[in-house]
């Protein structure tokens, strides 16, 4: 008993002890009370649920409930929930509980830290990917509009000269028939080049699903 008080109050994380049948916190250590911004005499005593926001989503009822189920069938269990400190304001933490026995009596130990940090952190990462990302896609965009332009532009120039021909040679069937045949490729070329554009797209929007 003594030398769990000892290591108790020696943790560098907040710690709560609460009796697992009533769940009323016993006690409580100096990072607990620098962690909810109260007391230890305004924690203990209360039931544990002014740890938590009363508040919370399905998702994180759900969460919590397993994971008394797994501290019941396992004795320890760790979840990630938010914490609610005396202002008001909410914090997320990383909960480690742990069922143990003092003097006969079952309790709950739970050790709380505090990852906002860790969360900022993992913020700021998902967004610079998410912009290394979208500056890939601006490349590639910028990328295939220029081999469009290239595509389209060379066919587009004969396309141009040849409507010329027509119009000057109208009267030489011939050569209007030479032209026609010649704008025929050019125009087919164009589509070629449009139809494989979309196919590829497709088939991008197609592995980011997949992803």
């Amino acid at each position: 008993q003594k030398r769990f008080t000892v290591l108790f109050r020696r943790m560098n994380d907040a710690a709560a002890l609460a009796d697992a049948e009533t769940g009323i916190i016993l006690e409580a250590n100096e990072p607990a009370e620098r962690l909810w911004g109260r007391s230890i005499s305004e924690l203990v005593g209360q039931h544990q649920t002014i740890l938590h926001p009363p508040a919370i989503s399905d998702e994180a009822k759900k969460a919590f409930e397993d994971h008394i189920e797994e501290l019941k069938k396992n004795n320890r269990a760790s979840i990630q929930v938010p914490i609610l400190r005396k202002d008001g304001s909410l914090a997320p933490a990383e909960i480690s509980s742990s069922l143990i026995e003092i003097n006969g009596r079952m309790m709950i130990l739970g050790v709380f830290r505090d990852i906002t940090e860790r969360e900022k952190m993992q913020q700021e990462r998902r967004e610079q990917d998410a912009q290394i990302q979208l500056a890939s896609r601006l490349t590639s965009i910028g990328t295939l509009a220029a081999g469009v332009a290239h595509e389209i532009n060379n066919p587009l120039g004969g396309l141009l000269n040849t409507a010329d021909t027509i119009v000057t040679y109208a009267d030489r069937p011939e050569v209007v028939r030479e032209s026609g045949s010649l704008m025929l490729r050019g125009l087919t070329h164009m589509r070629d080049v449009a139809r494989a554009i979309l196919d590829q797209n497709r088939l991008d929007r197609s592995a980011q699903h997949l992803r």
